[in-house]
This record gives structure tokens, sequence and C-alpha cells, in this order.
């Protein structure tokens, strides 16, 4: 039971292929991490005679960005948490949040979102427990069937006629809708760690290219 139809059809009559879809992107980034692989941001970064605060633009916009951020993460969430019950979703909600990260790489510099902890290692951890969420997710209803003796399938959101097991439409009168509030969490984990990985990756200055190309490592 969900108000919102094309969630409902997303992650379960078309489950697999949002599954591979969202698959195929890990196996993009993976692709450009290999080809990265000994480029560290953070060398360059503890290297640079430049500061974190210094570069970036006007007074104005960095203002303007520490106040957006929180915005726009809040924002994001709220798609992604109430994607089974209005249009949006986890990919939607997650491709908002990775707008924060993008701005504050505009406005400042990609070293100062470093500094902040935002790299390419924790973005891949956080991509990685999205899709082991969602893979979870899956198996949840083929899991309590197995259990309980119930026919299930992978990707049920919710018990049908001929397939009764599954998790509940509501939690103490919340309406999660099945298994759709957490699809939604964990691509939202995904996406939003995916997007902002690639994000880094594409703002590795061209000097620190060229000197890893030249033979000159940064690890």
């Amino acid at each position: 039971m969900s108000p919102e139809a094309v969630t409902a059809i997303v992650w379960d009559y078309r489950g697999l292929d949002t599954l591979f879809e969202t698959a195929v992107f890990f196996l993009a980034i993976i692709g450009a991490l290999a080809l990265m692989r000994g480029i560290s941001l953070k060398t360059a970064l503890n290297n640079s005679s430049n500061k974190v605060g210094d570069g970036g633009l006007s007074l104005i916009c960095k203002t303007a960005a520490r106040l957006l951020t929180p915005l726009i993460i809040a924002v994001s969430a709220s798609i992604a948490l109430h994607g089974h019950l209005t249009p949006g979703g986890g990919f939607q909600g997650g491709s908002a949040a990775a707008v924060a990260p993008l701005l504050v790489l505009v406005i400042f510099s990609v070293y100062f979102l470093l500094s902040k902890g935002v790299s390419e290692k924790p973005m891949l951890v956080l991509r990685t427990v999205g899709l082991v969420g969602i893979y979870l997710t899956a198996l949840a209803a083929v899991l309590i069937g197995l259990f309980t003796g119930l026919n299930a399938y992978v990707f049920q959101n919710q018990p049908k006629p001929d397939a009764p097991a599954g998790l509940p439409a509501q939690i103490s009168g919340a309406l999660i809708s099945g298994s759709l509030l957490f699809f939604n969490v964990f691509e939202y984990l995904a996406v939003a760690g995916g997007f902002t990985l690639v994000f880094i990756l594409l703002s590795i200055p061209e000097e620190v290219v060229k000197s890893f190309m030249g033979g000159e490592t940064h690890e």
C-alpha cells in the first residue's frame, strides 16, 4: 500500500532492473577509482602551501553556501523519506543531497571539502552501505518466508495474496509501505555518496594529475 505508485513499481515489479541500474553506477565509480589509484588529494592538501580557507569565491558566496548547505541536506532527506508517500524517492533525494558538496566544491574548494572529512574513502563506504542495505531489503521478504514457511519473492515490498510473507504496510500507525521506506533510505545513501565521490574525482587539480602521470605518486 503506497500512495506513490511510481516508487512502488520501481522497487517491486521492476526491482531487479532498478538494482542493476544502481550496480552499473557503482561499477562505473569503481572504474574511475581504479584509473585514479595512487592519487591522493589529502597528500596534495598537506603538501600545499595554501591554507584551506584561501581561495574560492567571495565572502558573500561563502556565507550563502554555509546557509544553504544544511537546507539542501534537509530537503533532500525529506524527499527520500517521503518517497513512498509523495513524488520523489531515494534517487531523487540522493541527487539533491549531492548538490551540497558540489556547492562547497565550487564556492570554496575541493581542499576545503576534504578538510571537513568528505573524501573518497568515506563516500565509497557510504555508497557501499547503501548498496548492501538495498540487497538486504530486497531479500527481507524471502528471509521471512523461509522462517515462516510462507511464499515470498525478491523485491516483494509487502504481503500479497499469493505471497503473504513480507514487511507490514504500517508500523505504529505510520505508513511505511512495506519495504519501500527502507529502499528509499538506502538508495539515498548510495546515490548521495556515489555522486559526491564522482564530484571529488572530477575536481582533482590538473597539476596533481600531471605529477602522477609523470611518475610522482601521491599516496
